[in-house]
């Protein structure tokens, strides 16, 4: 999990964020719909206009056309170490329905951005983010900087606790003993804690959430699909590069993992991402997010008599 970057934060990084943006193709153009229970949308870009989509901790935000889940720009270096965030959509997701006996299917993808900040030469990081699907909107969990991961108080066994509950995946870019199992380069599936009930180490993928590219950071595309029917997660992850229309892969880091999300989850879910850092620091952004649900019977039309 995560114990991340250290010293002071050059907002060089995010102009060269905002420079691949725009030679990316990246906008800011937002479609978000529900229809009866399914949930879909598409974000390319994130700026004031559309940030209302999202419920925020106190040290995350939108800037530089990124959602900031850790808060990662210059003027607020400490807010860097040992900080912590999440973000939220801010409509829930109707994960399940007891009347139905139904879990809903989704898919989401999304472009994240992890690197370590200058300091004094350094170009080592740490820390890590993970996509949530939690019982709460965004909520600034205390002391879960570190291998908290934004989702946690370490010193605490777990977050089930006042029915709060939470399933993540996530991205590590640091070795936490006694908590990760393989390198600091790896993602794993969190049910209610930061110990993952399934691990992948990406070296085998080739794959680097974080090159330690000082200011630049790494692009990792990712997908994630999760099966109501089966009741089982596929995740893809694949390192942008220069490629900003990467295609999806065809083999999955992370294949037919069987989850009862309707045994862990309440029926009303949030979806966002969470993220900290420790003494390194390390940038934690968003560059576009897709999320579309299906599944769900539509809403039942009441007949109206026949005539006689």
């Amino acid at each position: 999990m995560a114990m991340a970057s250290s010293s002071s934060s050059s907002s060089f990084i995010f102009l060269i964020f905002v420079v691949s943006l725009t030679l990316s193709g990246f906008d800011t153009t937002s479609f978000s719909s529900v229809h009866g229970s399914n949930v879909q949308f598409t974000f390319t870009g994130f700026n004031n206009t559309n940030m209302h989509y999202f419920t925020f901790t106190p040290d995350a935000t939108v800037q530089l056309q990124a959602l900031q889940v850790t808060f990662d720009t210059g003027s607020r270096d400490l807010a860097i170490v040992n900080a912590s965030g999440q973000v939220t959509y801010t409509t829930p997701l109707h994960l399940w329905d007891q009347k139905y006996n139904y879990t809903s299917s989704f898919n989401t993808s999304f472009l994240i951005n992890m690197g370590p900040t200058q300091d004094n030469g350094t170009n080592i990081s740490g820390g890590g983010m993970a996509f949530i699907l939690s019982s709460n909107p965004a909520q600034d969990v205390p002391n879960s900087y570190g291998s908290g991961l934004g989702l946690i108080d370490p010193s605490s066994p777990s977050s089930s606790t006042n029915d709060s509950h939470f399933v993540a995946i996530e991205f590590d870019t640091f070795y936490d003993p006694g908590i990760d199992p393989y390198n600091a380069n790896h993602v794993g599936i969190d049910v209610d804690t930061v110990k993952s009930v399934v691990t992948q180490d990406l070296d085998a993928y080739n794959i680097t959430l974080n090159q330690n590219l000082v200011n630049m950071g790494t692009n990792t595309c990712v997908w994630i699909d999760y099966d109501g029917h089966a009741k089982a997660f596929d995740i893809y992850l694949a390192n942008q590069g220069s490629d900003s229309k990467i295609r999806k892969p065809e083999v999955p880091v992370i294949s037919k993992y069987h989850l009862k999300l309707d045994q862990i989850l309440p029926e009303n879910v949030y979806l966002g991402f969470s993220a900290s850092t420790g003494t390194l620091k390390e940038t934690h952004c968003v560059l576009d997010w897709h999320f579309n649900s299906t599944g769900f019977p539509p809403p039942r039309k009441t007949s109206l008599p026949k005539n006689r």
